[in-house]
């Protein structure tokens, strides 16, 4: 930039004319049309430097360092202190993320008190005087939406491998694609290192690889090669679960995830999105089956059936969060490096608050992730895609896969006609056979069962060509529903990781103590009127 004033030299100035000119260049920089208002000084100096390799980024440090009075000077010492590595800072952190419930900012206030009170030990600062600086040299506000961009910052490089008390897991360290089984237990081991860690606080997985890619595809080779990596993502899953049952999990997706390795995804609700995120769940093998077949109750019944009955179906952080009611977040591009560094150094505060603070700070971090394209479409999930559910209809017939497209043909409009053009195709008319028969399967089993149930299914169609065949379907699960159990599976000779051959989770999450003893044994309510019970509840309704 060339500067708009001629500046000469005087004597006693110890910089040359044509510094003082790019002095003033960058005193008069537009940082506001570069997204850098709030930046701090040393990325403006960076970024400056960096788009002006005339002006000397030395120099330039001392004629600020020149201009400043001392108290600016303490004031950009401290904005620079890295708190993360702090040594006792994270003792701190029970103050800001104490309560249960607090807003983001009371978050950002009482963090900004807890790092003056620490600094206090390094160089005396006064919180107020500091405030009372913030406010009289923050930028004002051009636009009414200029906090959607103003704190954007330039790619930092992938976080180191612990923040703190928490350990980090860059899956670029481990995966590449396709995801080999010796890779997932590999990373199982470390996850286990991890939980028996007790200088860990919590645990993050994130991808620091640029490929777009979060959780590629499963390696499936051969016929040996992909029934030892299925079974290696068996113990992965439950390694994190294991995990995520003693200290906190949180997962950062900023990437596609393959339907194959979906289920790792869905072992913590402390997973914070980013734009990149994408899922095509529908697939020919029912992975993640447990998954699908348990959302939970705020989900409208036969949505598992309506994501995975087309194929071209793509899941976004919108569909995640809404009508899925997965994950707890969503970050932009713009904020995902500042928010995830927010989030590492909340999930260092000290048990027994660690996962009390990480949701605190997931939640006010998180941004509106964009409309739901599957909401928008619930009356006809519920209306065609719901009845797949139960094995018959009231009226006593059956109601699958055939019946499913005879209804959308007469619906004839677009969106119908894509899920009767893959359900019409031979492969189709297959995986959705076998998808909604393995679904309610699973949804009446424990954890360890459906896992167990989609390595047998899995099993089966890898070992026999016609096993995909429409008219066994319910014959396939129901042999794969026999077949051997999670232990047995886990048994093999792999070199698996110990600590994963431990009992499994087994109880369906937030399932109700009552449902889940008529599951188990129906005969314990066989003297209750169900069907009158259920005509009550309508009438209440």
């Amino acid at each position: 930039m060339e500067a708009t004033t001629k500046i000469t030299q005087v004597d006693g100035c110890d910089f040359t004319s044509l510094e003082l000119e790019q002095f003033h260049a960058f005193y008069k920089y537009p940082w506001s049309t570069h997204s850098l208002s709030d930046a701090s000084l040393e990325e403006k100096l960076t970024h400056y430097t960096k788009h002006h390799p005339d002006a000397s980024l030395s120099r330039l440090q001392q004629w600020l360092e020149s201009m400043q009075n001392p108290q600016t000077q303490l004031y950009e010492r401290f904005r620079a202190f890295d708190f993360a590595s702090a040594p006792g800072f994270h003792a701190l952190l029970t103050k800001v993320y104490g309560d249960k419930e607090v807003n983001k900012h009371d978050i950002e206030q009482r963090m900004e008190r807890a790092k003056v009170e620490y600094y206090n030990g390094i160089e005396q600062m006064d919180y107020g005087e500091y405030v009372a600086y913030k406010e009289s040299t923050a930028p004002k506000a051009q636009c009414p939406y200029q906090h959607l961009w103003q704190n954007d910052q330039e790619s930092s490089p992938a976080a180191s491998k612990e923040v703190g008390h928490v350990r980090v897991l860059d899956l670029a360290e481990f995966f590449d694609s396709p995801v080999t089984a010796d890779a997932m237990d590999k990373l199982a081991r470390t996850v286990g290192e991890a939980g028996q860690d007790s200088g860990c606080h919590a645990v993050a997985v994130l991808g620091s690889s640029s490929s777009g890619v979060f959780l590629p595809a499963l390696d499936t080779g051969d016929l040996a090669t992909a029934k030892r990596t299925l079974r290696a993502r068996l113990r992965l899953e439950i390694a994190l679960r294991q995990l995520n049952a003693e200290k906190p999990l949180v997962i950062f997706a900023n990437g596609s995830v393959h339907p194959s390795a979906f289920s790792l995804l869905q072992t913590t609700r402390e997973t914070i999105l980013s734009e990149e995120f994408s899922l095509q769940p529908a697939s020919p093998l029912p992975y993640a089956l447990y998954n699908w077949a348990h959302l939970g109750d705020a989900v409208a019944p036969g949505t598992a059936e309506y994501a995975l009955g087309y194929s071209a179906l793509a899941i976004r952080g919108g569909e995640w969060q809404g009508e899925l009611s997965q994950g707890c977040g969503f970050v932009g591009r713009r904020n995902w490096e500042p928010s995830k560094s927010r989030i590492l150094l909340a999930a260092s505060c000290p048990p027994p608050h660690t996962r009390n603070a990480l949701r605190q700070a997931c939640l006010v971090e998180s941004q509106y992730p964009g409309p739901c394209r599957i909401g928008v479409w619930k009356k006809e999930i519920l209306q065609y895609f719901a009845p797949l559910i139960r094995p018959s209809s009231p009226e006593g017939s059956t109601y699958g896969a055939g019946e499913l497209i005879r209804e959308l043909e007469k619906v004839d409009k677009p969106w119908a006609r894509k899920y009767v053009e893959f359900g019409q195709a031979v492969d189709g008319r297959r995986q959705w056979e076998l998808w909604v028969v393995a679904l309610r399967a699973a949804r009446d089993m424990e954890y360890s069962q459906a896992l167990a149930l989609e390595y047998n299914l899995a099993d089966a169609l890898w070992d026999s060509a016609d096993a995909g065949d429409i008219a066994c379907a319910e014959q396939l699960v129901r042999r794969a529903a026999n077949g051997p159990s999670l232990s047995e599976i886990l048994g093999s000779a792999d070199s698996a990781p110990n600590n994963t051959q431990a009992a499994v989770i087994a109880d369906i999450p937030a399932e109700c103590p009552f449902a889940r003893m008529y599951r188990q044994d129906p005969s314990r309510f066989a003297h209750i009127d169900l069907g009158a019970l259920s005509l009550h509840h309508a009438k209440l309704g």
